[in-house]
C-alpha cells in the first residue's frame, strides 16, 4: 500500500508489520510520535500488542529486556533518553536479548538542543548493539523489519537500533509503501523465546556475577556474535529485496565507479548527498566522485568498505560526521573508516579527511 508518512509514522508501521508484542516507552522528542501511534493501534484493537507507559526511559529499557526473553519486544527513544537506556541496554547485549529500537537521533547537549546529529546513537557505540542508519522513513519501515530478522537469528541474538534523523527525517512526509502483512510474515518468522524468563517448569538465572575468565569468554562470544550480524544483514538485506524489491546492503556506492574522491555520510544526511553527487556527474571540471551512503555502523563492514575504496582507486575520503572527536583524532564515523583502510589497505589506501 502506496501512502505518505512521516519518519515516525514509518517506524511505527515498521513495528507493527513485526508483530511486536510488548513495547514499553517514555516519550521524548523528537521520536514520541512513533510511539503514540502504536498506543493508538494497540488501544484501537489494531495491534495486537501491549504497551506500557515507563516512568522513565531507564525503565522502558529494563522492560523491554524483561519482555525481550519471552516475546518480541520494542521502543523508541532520543537523545537524552538514550543515555538514560545505555546502562541497561549494555545488559540487553550481554543478555542475548533481541529487542528493538527506533531512535530519532537529536544532540545530547549541553547547551540544550532540539536538533539533530549523532551524539546520541554514537553514545552507544561499545555497548554491542546492532546500529542501523535509515536514510528516510522507507529505509526505517524496512530497517526494523530486517532488524528483528538479523537480531533473532540464532548465530546473533543481540539488540538493534535503526536510526534516523531527528525532525528532517522522523517528521517530514515522504511517499512509503508499506508492505501486506502475510508477506511480512513470511519473510519475519514468529519470535522463538530460547530461555523464556517466565517458565516455570525450566527455571533460569539473568544477570549472574561471573568471575575474570568465564566473564571474558562471555564478552569474546558476545563480540562473536556481533560479527555474526554483518553476515546476517547482507542476507536479510537480499532477502528483503527479493520480497518486497527493495534491496539492502551494508552501504552503497553512488557516483563514479573510479571516483578518486569519496564523500561519505550516515542516514538522512546521505539523501541530500546523493542528490549532488548524482547532479555533479560528468560536469566540466568535476573530477570523479562518488558517494559512500554507509547503512550499517555496527559491525562496521571495514573491509569491505576497504576493497571498494581500493577497487576504485580512491585518492581522498572526505567523512562529514554528525559527531564530535571527544579527544579523539577523528569523529566516530571517520575514525571506524580510518582504522579499516589502515587495518586492510595499509600505506595504499586514500587520506582521509
Amino acid at each position: 500500500m502506496a501512502t505518505v508518512l512521516a519518519g515516525n509514522g514509518a517506524a511505527a508501521w515498521g513495528f507493527r508489520l513485526s508483530r511486536v508484542q510488548c513495547y514499553p516507552y517514555y516519550p521524548i522528542t523528537p521520536s514520541t510520535s512513533c510511539s503514540q501511534q502504536i498506543s493508538r493501534w494497540v488501544y484501537d484493537g489494531a495491534m495486537g500488542a501491549v504497551t506500557i507507559n515507563a516512568e522513565s526511559e531507564h525503565s522502558a529499557a529494563s522492560q523491554i529486556i524483561a519482555a525481550g526473553k519471552s516475546v518480541r519486544a520494542g521502543t523508541a527513544t532520543s537523545s537524552k533518553g538514550l543515555l538514560y537506556m545505555i546502562e541497561v541496554l549494555e545488559n540487553a547485549a550481554g543478555g542475548s536479548v533481541p529487542c528493538g529500537l527506533f531512535l530519532g537521533n537529536r544532540a545530547t547537549g549541553a547547551p540544550i538542543n532540539i536538533w539533530a546529529d549523532n551524539t546520541d546513537a554514537y553514545a552507544m557505540r561499545d555497548s554491542g548493539v546492532i546500529q542501523i542508519f535509515a536514510s528516510d522513513g522507507q529505509e526505517a519501515l524496512d530497517s526494523i523489519i530486517q532488524g528483528y530478522r538479523m537480531a533473532e537469528d540464532l548465530r546473533v541474538r543481540l539488540p538493534f537500533a535503526v536510526n534516523l534523523r531527528g525532525f528532517t527525517g522522523t517528521h517530514a512526509y515522504e511517499g512509503v509503501e508499506i508492505p501486506k502483512q502475510e508477506d511480512v510474515d513470511n519473510y519475519l518468522p514468529p519470535f522463538v523465546p530460547l530461555y523464556p524468563l517466565f517458565a516455570s517448569e525450566r527455571p533460569v538465572t539473568y544477570g549472574a556475577m561471573l568471575s575474570a575468565y568465564p566473564y571474558r569468554r562471555h564478552k569474546r562470544n558476545q563480540m562473536a556474535a556481533l560479527r555474526n550480524a554483518a553476515e546476517i544483514a547482507l542476507k536479510a538485506g537480499r532477502e528483503f529485496g527479493q520480497n518486497f524489491g527493495r534491496s539492502y546492503g551494508h552501504f552503497d556506492w553512488i557516483g563514479d565507479s573510479k571516483a578518486h574522491l569519496v564523500v561519505a555520510l550516515l542516514g538522512e544526511s546521505a539523501s541530500a548527498g546523493e542528490v549532488v553527487t548524482q547532479h555533479l556527474q560528468g560536469r566540466d571540471g568535476i573530477p570523479g566522485v562518488a558517494l559512500l551512503k554507509i547503512r550499517l555502523f555496527s559491525p562496521f563492514p571495514g573491509k569491505e568498505i576497504a576493497d571498494a575504496l581500493h577497487r576504485a582507486g580512491t585518492k581522498a575520503v572526505v567523512v562529514l560526521d554528525e559527531g564530535l572527536p571527544h579527544g579523539g583524532v577523528f569523529p566516530p564515523l571517520a575514525q571506524r573508516i580510518s582504522k579499516a583502510i589502515q587495518a586492510y589497505l595499509g600505506g595504499d589506501g586514500p587520506k582521509v579527511a
